[in-house]
C-alpha cells in the first residue's frame, strides 16, 4: 500500500470513528480542508462505508502518521499548483490520487464491482458513484465559485448614487456586480465571471426549486485607513459550505475557488465598503431547527419556517427572535441569523453547538478573542429562565459584529440590561474590529487582503 492510499484510509477511518470528537474539538474542518486536495473535489456519503470493528482497529491504531502523511501529500499538490501560475491543474497526480481513492472506499466497502441502474448518470462513470443526488447544480451568489476566473470589465455599469451609510440597516441594498459559476454533473466549476448585479434564469425543475436543495454562505470585506480592502476570515466560510454541501447532498468548490471568488466580487464592489442595542423575543411557540435536522448549516430551508416568527416579533417592536430548543422547550439556541452570548461576571456563556445552531464564524472569533482577554468561556446548554439573571446578553454574526442586547421578553416579561461603563460586548467588539481592520497586529493569520 503506497503513501496516498494508506493516507487516504487513515482520514476515512478519522472521519467514521472520530467525527463527534474532531467537532468538539474544532479539528473536523482542518481534516476536511486537507482531504479536499487529495479527493480531488469528490465527495461521498460517508454512511456507505461498513467498516468492520477489525478495519475500525486497524485504522484508528494508525491514526498517530496521518496528519504527517495528509501535511506531505498536501504540499507536494501545492507544489505543483504553484508552478502552474495558481492555476490548479494538477494532472496526472491528481487523477492518480482520485483513482486510489476509489479504489480504497471500494475496498472498504468490499464492493469492488458495484452497479447503477440502467439509465442512471453513474452507469458509464463509477467515479461519479458516490454523488447522492443527481440534478441542477448551478452556484450563483456573491460568495460563488470559479476554478479560474478573471476580472470582466466593468464598464460604466457603476452607479453614482450617494448612500447614507449610517442608515443602511440589514435591508437588500442592490450592489453593482455579482460572481456566477455553473457546476457539471461531475463535479467540475466551470470558468466563472462578474456579471451586473441582476435576475437569474433557473429550470422549473432545479432542485432548488422543487426540493429546497440550497446552500448560502456570507463573508464580510473590511477598508482600512490606508483604503486597503481585507476579508476576515474568509476559508473559514468556505469549509463551513463544504461541510454543508455535504450535508445537503451537493456538490461543493475548493477553499481557494470559493476565497478567489469572494476576492473578485469584493474588488468589484469596493465602493460599498464603508448600533442601536437589540430588542429580542423568546419565541415559544415555532422553532427554528430540530436534532438530526440541517440546523447546523446555512441550508436555504432553515429560514423560511421561521419568517412567521419573525414577521410577528417585528410587528410588536422587536428587533429579532430568540428560539429555543424544540425538543424541551426551554434551552436557548439562537437568534434568526446570529448566535448569542450571556454575561455572569467574569463568565462568558454560549449555547453549546450540538448540530441545531449555526456555529457562526464571528461566534468562533469572539470565543478566542474573550479567551486572550482573560474571560472564561463555557460552551453549554442554557436555560431561558438565566436571561433574567444575566448582567449582558448580545449577538454575533457576520453582517451584524457584535451587537449588544438591550431588553428580552420571555413569557410576557421584558428583561432589560443596564448599559455598564465598559460592557463586555464593547471590549470584544472593538478587539474584533482593530482586527478586521488592521489596526491591531492579526495573529492568527483571519485576514486576507484582496489585491
Amino acid at each position: 500500500m503506497d503513501a496516498q492510499e494508506k493516507t487516504i484510509r487513515h482520514l476515512k477511518g478519522v472521519l467514521q470513528q472520530k467525527d463527534a470528537q474532531l467537532r468538539r474539538a474544532g479539528d473536523l474542518p482542518v481534516v476536511r480542508a486537507e482531504l479536499d486536495w487529495i479527493r480531488g473535489d469528490y465527495l461521498w456519503d460517508m454512511n456507505d462505508l461498513e467498516l468492520t470493528q477489525e478495519e475500525n482497529k486497524s485504522l484508528d491504531n494508525e491514526n498517530d502518521s496521518l496528519f504527517h502523511d495528509v501535511q506531505a501529500l498536501t504540499q507536494e499538490l501545492e507544489e505543483q499548483e504553484e508552478a502552474q501560475d495558481g492555476i490548479p491543474k494538477l494532472g496526472e497526480k491528481i487523477v492518480e490520487a482520485k483513482d486510489l481513492e476509489l479504489r480504497a472506499i471500494w475496498k472498504l466497502n468490499g464492493d469492488s464491482s458495484k452497479e447503477y441502474p440502467e439509465g442512471s448518470e453513474f452507469e458509464s462513470n463509477q467515479s461519479s458513484g458516490f454523488h447522492a443526488f443527481v440534478g441542477p447544480r448551478n452556484f450563483i451568489a456573491p460568495a460563488a465559485l470559479s476554478t479560474s476566473a478573471q476580472p470582466s470589465t466593468y464598464g460604466d455599469y457603476e452607479s453614482t448614487d450617494v448612500f447614507d451609510w449610517d442608515n443602511l440597516g440589514f435591508k437588500l441594498i442592490q450592489t453593482d456586480y455579482m460572481f456566477m459559476a455553473t457546476s457539471s454533473q461531475d463535479g467540475n466549476f466551470e470558468k466563472g465571471k462578474l456579471n451586473p448585479y441582476g435576475n437569474i434564469e433557473l429550470s422549473p425543475s432545479a432542485g432548488v426549486l422543487n426540493y429546497g436543495q440550497g446552500l448560502i454562505e456570507g463573508t464580510k470585506a473590511y477598508r482600512r485607513n490606508d483604503g486597503q480592502i481585507f476579508l476576515f476570515r474568509p476559508q473559514e466560510s468556505a469549509i463551513r459550505m463544504q461541510i454543508g454541501a455535504e450535508r445537503m447532498c451537493m456538490l461543493s468548490p475548493s477553499t481557494q475557488q470559493f476565497v478567489d471568488a469572494v476576492k473578485l466580487t469584493a474588488l468589484a464592489n469596493k465602493r460599498w465598503n464603508g448600533t442601536q442595542p437589540l430588542t429580542l423575543y423568546v419565541e415559544e411557540e415555532l422553532h427554528r431547527a430540530a436534532q438530526g435536522g440541517a440546523g447546523g448549516v446555512k441550508a436555504i430551508t432553515n429560514y423560511a419556517p421561521v419568517m412567521k416568527a419573525i414577521k410577528r416579533a417585528k410587528e410588536r417592536g422587536y428587533s429579532d427572535v430568540l428560539y429555543l430548543d424544540s425538543v424541551n422547550n426551554k434551552y436557548i439556541e439562537e437568534v434568526s441569523a446570529s448566535n448569542i452570548f450571556l454575561v455572569k461576571g467574569k463568565i462568558i456563556s454560549t449555547p453549546v453547538a450540538s448540530g441545531t445552531i449555526l456555529e457562526g464564524i464571528t461566534r468562533k472569533s469572539i470565543i478566542e478573542i474573550s479567551h486572550d482577554l482573560g474571560y472564561q468561556v463555557e460552551e453549554r446548554l442554557i436555560e431561558a429562565e438565566e436571561l433574567i439573571s444575566a448582567d449582558e446578553v448580545f449577538c454575533t454574526g457576520t453582517a451584524l459584529g457584535v451587537a449588544p442586547v438591550g431588553s428580552i421578553t420571555y413569557k410576557n416579561k421584558r428583561i432589560e440590561y443596564k448599559v455598564s461603563p465598559e460592557p463586555i460586548s464593547d471590549q470584544l467588539n472593538s478587539r474584533l474590529t482593530a482586527i478586521q481592520k488592521g489596526i491591531i497586529e492579526d495573529k492568527r493569520d483571519w485576514i486576507i487582503e484582496i489585491k
